[in-house]
């Protein structure tokens, strides 16, 4: 019975201190003047975990393990911003904020068709 016991203690332990040991990151996604992006993507790199932004810009990753992520945002129409060694801390919020630029095109970048 006491082995029993000592199992279930084991269990719930271990599942209390993996709790502690995350954090999130949040912040603003904006354009480069400062506007809010509306349905920004915001990954962690090499994982599935990420976020939307909301209609303030903002989003919020949680429940990271502690240590150092390179994060990146995204939005149709702009150029991806990639952060490197934004680091985790455990039971703290890490805030790291994005400007993305625009996506412009030159004439020489759209192909042109000639039919005769």
């Amino acid at each position: 019975m006491s082995i029993i016991y000592l199992l279930i203690l084991k269990v719930i332990l271990s599942q209390v201190s993996a709790d502690i040991d995350t954090g999130s990151i949040c912040g603003t996604v904006t354009d480069t003047r400062g506007n809010p992006l509306v349905g920004a993507t915001v990954m962690i790199v090499g994982t599935a975990y990420g976020a939307m932004t909301d209609p303030f810009g903002l989003y919020g990753i949680e429940n990271l393990a502690a240590g150092k992520y390179t994060v990146e945002a995204r939005m149709v129409g702009m150029l991806a911003n990639t952060v490197d060694g934004v680091e985790v801390v455990a039971d703290c919020i890490t805030t790291q904020g994005f400007s993305l630029a625009t996506y412009g095109l030159s004439a020489d970048d759209i192909p042109v068709l000639i039919k005769i």
